[in-house]
């Protein structure tokens, strides 16, 4: 079956991403945070969906591809790491992503904007900072689409961190999953009920956590403490964590992916 995968990310310039979270480490190393998620989020997403039948489509927030190149470059690295092989399928690569930019307006804005370009395809759509997602969510998730199901993950803050919409077209068209999301805050409940009004089936997943504060970055490293096997898709995430001496990032180190371009002028802050 056929499912193209929408990645929506940011570019990880210090002082426009993560911002609650630089309020308590500082935006250097929040934006290094931000950076290692978005390489690690590749790196998955191309393991599991690296068959022909998946489309993956990186949707930034730059007119072009090229400053998230590096990016895409040390993904694929990390895909082919010798020390890294069994934790990714073997021949999965991070080359192959199509880039399109989100455009202008609020996020539920850009979410519909594309939710419409691609109407007709099984989509799922993802975000970087929910790392717990990982291969045995998307079997499920592939296999709802399969059926004709709809499949949303809530986030823990009230938001959602996944949202799968299969290829037949719902029964009463997109508006209301378009009033809903173009209609300011965004909470799964909202959304949810509007994929129901769509008149699609609707399958709902617990609850999962994502890093937008220092309180959710202690609760991934305690979640690791207890189940070390999730590290393993957090490999770039792993690296930063391990100079955070007391919940203090130590200061005077630059994570190498924001060495690669110089950071972008005139990206607009996050809504954190």
């Amino acid at each position: 079956m056929e499912v193209t995968v929408l990645l929506f990310a940011k570019l990880p310039v210090p002082g426009a991403v993560k911002t609650r979270l630089a309020s308590s480490v500082g935006p250097a190393a929040a934006a290094r945070l931000a950076a290692a998620m978005l390489v690690d989020r590749l790196a998955m997403i191309s393991s599991h969906f690296s068959g022909e039948e998946a489309t993956r489509v990186l949707c930034g927030d730059q007119r072009t591809s090229d400053p998230f190149c590096p990016y895409l470059d040390l993904a694929s690295q990390a895909l082919t790491n010798r020390d890294c092989k069994k934790k990714f399928h073997p021949h999965a690569h991070a080359t192959g992503w199509d880039y399109r930019n989100q455009g202008e307006g609020a996020l539920g804005e850009r979410l519909f904007r594309w939710i419409e370009h691609f109407q007709g395809r099984n989509l799922l759509i993802l975000g970087t900072d929910a790392m717990s997602q990982g291969s045995k969510l998307f079997f499920t998730v592939v296999k709802s689409l399969a059926a004709g199901e709809a499949v949303m993950e809530p986030a823990e803050d009230g938001g959602f961190n996944l949202l799968a919409l299969p290829a037949e077209d719902p029964a009463r068209g997109l508006d209301p999953l378009r009033e809903a999301l173009t209609g300011g805050n965004l909470p799964w409940e909202k959304v949810a009920k509007a994929v129901k009004e769509c008149r699609w089936r609707l399958r709902l997943l617990p609850p999962a956590p994502d890093i937008d504060t220092i309180a959710d970055l202690n609760s991934m490293l305690r979640r690791w403490n207890s189940s070390p096997n999730e590290r393993g898709n957090s490999l770039h995430i792993c690296h930063e964590v391990a100079k955070l001496p007391k919940d203090v990032w130590r200061d005077g180190t630059e994570m190498p992916i924001l060495k690669a371009r110089k950071p972008v002028p005139g990206a607009v802050p996050d809504k954190e």
